[in-house]
């Protein structure tokens, strides 16, 4: 894939696994661009391709540098991780300090499902002239410190802006902007207002894509909505070991021409 941008993918993750060295290498063989696997805590058992790196950056060094508390570790809301730092704040020391030279970024959770490497160049190829592509950039309208805010109105003053990050893709000004903020707070704070709010009080380029509105919280994914949205990630899918399976399944239904049912959530159809 030939661009004046250096692009990269990262995927954040515990550790290595079987799928996850799969597709990569099929990412970085067809779209000629690296591929990173951020482990929160790898084994060692399993080494990354060519042209794909395993990062491994330890807990101490993010925390002497500032990058940690990307997840909520203090409040007893929804099902959240107790460890701090995760790979976020791997992803971003590692991204805002050693390996400068990416241009444009896509990041995804291990537990999102992407159809076929197409879904990834199709983000490529549309957005990387944003500096933040989302699957929504909403607005904070009023006081209330229900869900997390408690956690967000120390760390920064308002406007807040914020989207689920499961899936998303930054730009070098987006990584410039958390870097800076790191460098004046010594610290990051929760992800899904982080890097909208960041972005908006930087007056960088922000997208909210439709190929990411199917990162939800609570999703129910099937072959049918995967055929149907061949262009979209999924969130989550936790069945990891499908997903060659799936992206397999994939290529047979549609060289058959099989219509899928076409069935997908009310808020989808809104948007189509």
């Amino acid at each position: 894939m030939k661009n004046n941008l250096k692009l990269g993918v990262a995927f954040l993750c515990i550790d290595l696994d079987e799928e996850l060295i799969s597709f990569g290498k099929e990412i970085n063989q067809t779209l000629d661009c690296p591929v990173y696997f951020i482990a929160d805590n790898p084994s060692g058992e399993l080494k990354a391709p060519e042209n794909c790196f395993l990062v491994n950056i330890s807990d101490d060094l993010c925390i002497q540098s500032g990058y940690e508390n990307c997840m909520i570790t203090d409040q007893k809301v929804n099902t959240l991780l107790a460890k701090n730092p995760i790979a976020y704040d791997k992803m971003l020391y590692y991204f805002c300090n050693v390996e400068l030279s990416v241009d444009f970024l896509l990041v995804f959770e291990d537990d999102c499902f992407i159809p076929s490497v197409k879904a990834i160049e199709n983000l490529f190829t549309k957005y990387q002239k944003y500096d933040l592509v989302v699957p929504h950039h909403n607005y904070k309208a009023d006081d209330v410190l229900d869900w997390h805010w408690k956690s967000v109105v120390t760390k920064i003053d308002p406007p807040y802006y914020f989207s689920m990050v499961s899936a998303f893709c930054m730009s070098r000004k987006m990584l410039n902007a958390v870097s800076a903020y790191v460098v004046k707070k010594g610290t990051l704070f929760f992800t899904e207002v982080m890097f909208n709010t960041l972005a908006a009080q930087n007056k960088l380029k922000v997208i909210d894509v439709f190929e990411l509105k199917t990162i939800v919280w609570q999703g129910e994914w099937n072959i049918d909505h995967f055929l149907l949205l061949q262009n979209n990630i999924f969130h989550p899918k936790k069945e990891r070991e499908l997903y060659k399976d799936l992206r397999e399944q994939i290529l047979k239904l549609k060289k058959s021409r099989k219509n899928p049912n076409k069935v997908l959530p009310s808020y989808l159809l809104d948007l189509l």
